[in-house]
């Protein structure tokens, strides 16, 4: 994997012993670019535990379909469960995923409340859910070849683990094009490492436009500042309408952005 920046110290406590690599976007989404030396194992621990949420939950059965690559390839699903309308009546399936309907879904989120200016308690409000079919067949092919009226889709939603997992990829890809020491305070580091519920007040999205297309193979990042607070956009599969946003700190004095920070960053699939 590129190692695009050696750091030497944890990026959550400061830790120096024991480090291990850390992926700016997930492994598991296909993101190939890593922060050398950059996490301990307890803290290791408490961001694996809320990317598995999302990976190996409303995530996993897309990722087998595309193909991305995985640490655990035993445990790739097979098979997926289908429940179709028929005559009224629920039809229950179990298909290969080569011939099932494999949704990708993606959550829309709220602007951040730090941006919006909005009254926050707490998690993450959640606008809706876009919904991608990655599978082989589409939702109106297998209705069709059962004789069925519609198809039922149902979508976990782990929404602060999905938010937390975006503040993750903001302020490693951060930590990346700037350094560790360019935010004099990082606002998403309580929320990453499980000290507050407050990821909304951070973490958002902004919708441009139609559903759109994904492309497959890269997930887009971006960065700039607002009064010297950084903000992350980030387009997870380069979706070019839903757009998220996280405010990751402030700038520290006599910091800077790059004016050419990587607008892309392609995934391994």
């Amino acid at each position: 994997m590129p190692v695009v920046a050696q750091i030497g110290q944890c990026i959550y406590c400061h830790a120096t012993n024991d480090l291990r690599d850390e992926h700016i976007v997930p492994f598991a989404l296909g993101g190939q670019w890593v922060l050398g030396k950059a996490s301990c194992p307890a803290c290791a621990d408490k961001t694996s535990a809320f990317e598995g949420d999302v990976l190996r939950g409303e995530l996993l059965m897309a990722r087998s379909a595309l193909g991305i690559k995985t640490r655990h390839a035993k445990d790739r699903p097979t098979r997926k469960k289908a429940v179709l309308i028929r005559d009224s009546q629920p039809l229950e399936l179990d298909l290969p995923v080569n011939q099932a309907v494999v949704e990708l879904p993606l959550m829309e989120f709220e602007m951040p409340a730090y941006l919006s200016g909005r009254r926050y308690a707490s998690g993450i409000s959640v606008k809706g859910i876009r919904v991608y079919n990655v599978g082989q067949i589409t939702p109106e092919e297998l209705v069709r070849e059962h004789g069925a009226s519609g198809l039922q889709l149902t979508i976990s939603n782990k929404a602060v683990s999905f938010g937390r997992m975006i503040a993750k990829i903001a302020y490693t890809y951060t930590v990346a094009s700037c350094g560790l020491d360019a935010l004099e305070v990082v606002y998403v580091l309580p929320a990453l490492v499980g000290d507050v519920d407050d990821i909304g007040m951070w973490v958002g999205s902004e919708v441009s436009g139609p559903r759109g297309s994904l492309r497959l193979n890269q997930h887009r990042l971006a960065l700039k500042t607002i009064n010297r607070d950084v903000i992350c956009g980030i387009q997870l599969f380069g979706t070019s309408s839903l757009k998220y946003l996280c405010v990751v700190g402030h700038l520290a004095p006599g910091k800077t952005i790059p004016a050419e920070a990587p607008l892309a960053m392609r995934s391994s699939l």
